[in-house]
């Protein structure tokens, strides 16, 4: 047994060193570092129960400068020269194309590692994705998914005033997103799951190309409990990325906006204009804790490897928020509004 697996540190393996890697905190201006931490490196350098031991990526020249950024000890190729190196992890991160995520995944099996966190969407096939989420359930190996807004605090908190019924019923809401709908479109999916409950996938109006040949953003509608609908609308990527969600309730409406940064509540008030009319009034906008949610990611990451805690997001709900992509991407065939 490893020094690592007998302290409450754990060493890290990164697997493939890309954007969400440590590029997106790599390359953020000065000026913008405050704004919270964006990639996997930069989240386990920020929690002190990690250490960044090794990385995997066939390019050697990101290779060599990943290691240098981020302070890694060892570098490797592929997943077979890191295992025939003998060398053992705690955890290991999954942040290749989503193309590769299924291989991988599969590899890490034979690994000596504790735990996996995934990208998102966990394979981009159904059918992989549940082979997969049953062998790490049957080996005992959690299996985490960055599915990152489950972990902000305050998104978290908003979950249990909605269960509470602090709000009343939930009417529907709407989501605007693009860049493909495995890709970002599976987050809204995700996520209005996990305020509101399950999603049934009802129809496809429209499509539009902006991402990649295989995930286009689509237009569609989804159903929720009680009846409530979920009308997810595409934009265009190309002109601007777009996150935001809107959700309708008795007593008012919930606005997550500018990706998940900002949260925006209106409450139900008399009208001071119009004698009986119940209109929506600006209450407050906050920040939500979008820059820190995936340092509380490996947070919960680690007290789930180290004190068997639940993990907020995981194989069984990101393969709920791709079957549903599959099966909307399924209607895409007889969607009517295409656009390029």
């Amino acid at each position: 047994m490893s020094a690592a697996r007998k302290s409450k540190t754990l060493s890290v393996l990164i697997v493939g060193c890309g954007a969400i890697a440590g590029g997106y905190d790599e390359r953020r201006p000065t000026r913008a570092k405050s704004a919270g931490v964006f990639t996997h490196a930069g989240a386990y350098r920020a929690h002190k129960g990690y250490h960044l031991a090794a990385c995997v990526e066939p390019d050697a020249k990101r290779r060599k400068a990943f290691m240098a950024r981020w302070g890694v000890k060892q570098g490797f190729a592929s997943l077979g020269e890191c295992l025939e190196s003998g060398a053992a992890f705690d955890v290991a991160s999954i942040c290749v194309p989503t193309p590769a995520h299924a291989a991988q995944l599969e590899a890490l099996l034979a690994f000596p590692v504790r735990a996996v966190f995934a990208e998102k969407p966990l394979t981009g096939a159904p059918a992989d994705s549940r082979r997969i989420v049953a062998a790490y359930a049957k080996a005992g190996r959690p299996l985490a998914v960055n599915y990152f807004r489950r972990f902000d605090p305050v998104l978290r908190a908003l979950k249990r005033e909605i269960a509470a019924g602090a709000w009343g019923r939930v009417h529907g809401a709407v989501g605007y997103y693009g860049k493909g709908l495995l890709n970002c479109g599976s987050h809204l999916i995700d996520l209005l799951a996990y305020l509101w409950g399950p999603l049934a996938p009802r129809a496809v109006s429209g499509r539009l190309d902006d991402h990649l040949p295989n995930d286009p953003s689509l237009d569609a509608v989804l159903e929720g409990p009680d009846g409530g609908l979920f009308h997810l609308v595409a934009t265009d990527s190309r002109a601007f990325f777009d996150f935001e969600l809107q959700i309708t309730t008795d007593k008012g409406r919930l606005a997550i906006e500018e990706q998940g940064q900002r949260l925006r509540v209106r409450r139900v008030q008399s009208s001071p204009l119009f004698a009986g009319y119940r209109v929506l009034v600006s209450e407050r906008r906050r920040p939500t804790g979008f820059g820190r949610a995936l340092v509380e990611g490996v947070d919960n990451l680690h007290r789930c490897v180290t004190r068997g805690e639940a993990l907020l997001s995981d194989g069984t709900n990101a393969l709920a928020a791709e079957e549903i992509c599959a099966a909307l991407l399924a209607m895409d065939g007889g969607a009517q509004g295409g656009r390029p």
